[in-house]
């Protein structure tokens, strides 16, 4: 009998961070047919009363020798920004009301073979800690994108939860990228990496977070939780992470894509507080059509309002998608979210599906 096997994680995030200008994001593409590829740039800015550096278009450079200015696309009422309609129409990244998310699409037509997409834009924030003279060094994304025609028409893997976080000096902070596969075809693995710089080298000057915040830092590879035990330095902190994408083929594993997101850790000092709490959740395995359903206990150690996200594929890669009672909003502690799933046939894989 055919079985899915599921691993939950469940994060708990808070807001918020104060920085200006670029604080994070990543770039994605996404297979249209063999050879057009859907490209979204993501970057998440804040701007407090100032729209000088904001950004109605942005220029991609594909990889390829060509390059390409995209409109952003998203705004309050789904159109794009343009002179007439002034600025600041785009979309408030949820929970961080001073923060801006920005999308940015176009579509672009791929040769096998591989290819390093890149945005380069000034300005990055001012003041990070692991960056020197960070106010005058661009920001920098970049995506490896391989294309082979043994992959068929592969998508690079998807981010769900916001790059926007705050930790706690001489306490331990956790976050993931709530990556997953849109193919439901490949396995994922996870690394702490450099920032990039203008020429797709490593960016000169650039050290981990840990090495002037303190601490240990960390990545499980197999399921991106980082961990940062205890940063003790207060201020901003880059942290990029690469997700890469793997197919299984006869002689082993081949790297298909590398999406790597460049975010901000606001380390703030003397707030004494208390990661929230949530109870064990056992790794399920259950069979296509069953209904899984549990319930998530929440509480804080500081009785805290606290608020419960959940993100991953089963939320926005799935039909029908799974649900989370009481999440995206702050409740008193201790409380408890309700997790419905129900599952198909369409939902079988080898690799788990991870909440």
């Amino acid at each position: 009998m055919k079985r899915i096997f599921f691993c939950f994680l469940l994060l708990i995030l808070s807001p918020s961070l104060k920085a200006t200008h670029n604080v994070a994001g990543e770039i994605t593409l996404a297979c249209v047919n063999d050879d057009l590829y859907k490209v979204t740039i993501t970057t998440y800015t804040y701007y407090p009363g100032s729209w000088a550096a904001d950004r109605c278009a942005l220029k991609i450079y594909w990889g390829d020798g060509d390059s390409s200015i995209l409109v952003r696309a998203n705004g309050p009422s789904g159109l794009p920004c343009s002179s007439s309609e002034g600025n600041g129409v785009f979309q408030v990244a949820e929970g961080f009301p001073n923060y801006k998310k920005n999308e940015y699409t176009g579509y672009h037509t791929y040769s096998p073979g591989s290819y390093q997409v890149m945005v380069i834009d000034p300005n990055r924030v001012a003041g990070i800690m692991n960056i020197p003279n960070s106010v005058n060094v661009p920001f920098v994304l970049m995506t490896t994108l391989i294309v082979n025609p043994y992959f068929g028409c592969n998508s690079t893997p998807v981010l769900t939860s916001l790059p926007l976080d705050n930790a706690c000096s001489g306490h331990c902070y956790f976050h993931n990228v709530g990556a997953y596969d849109p193919d439901n075809d490949d396995s994922l693995s996870f690394a702490i990496g450099p920032a990039i710089g203008p020429d797709s080298l490593p960016l000169p000057g650039y050290t981990l977070p840990n090495i002037p915040g303190g601490g240990n830092l960390s990545i499980d590879p197999v399921t991106g939780d980082v961990a940062w035990c205890n940063p003790m330095v207060p201020g901003d902190y880059s942290l990029v992470i690469y997700v890469y994408e793997w197919k299984k083929m006869q002689l082993g594993y081949v790297n298909k894509s590398i999406v790597r997101r460049d975010m901000m850790i606001h380390v703030e000092g003397g707030c004494n507080n208390d990661n929230p709490l949530i109870d064990d959740l056992p790794d399920l395995c259950v069979d296509a059509g069953t209904l899984v359903t549990f319930p998530v206990f929440v509480n804080d150690p500081d009785n805290d309002l606290t608020r419960l996200d959940g993100f991953g594929a089963v939320f926005s890669n799935s039909a029908p998608a799974a649900t989370l009672t009481n999440s995206g909003v702050l409740n008193p502690v201790p409380f408890t979210g309700n997790f419905n799933w129900q599952t198909t046939c369409e939902n079988i894989r080898i690799q788990p599906w991870i909440v």
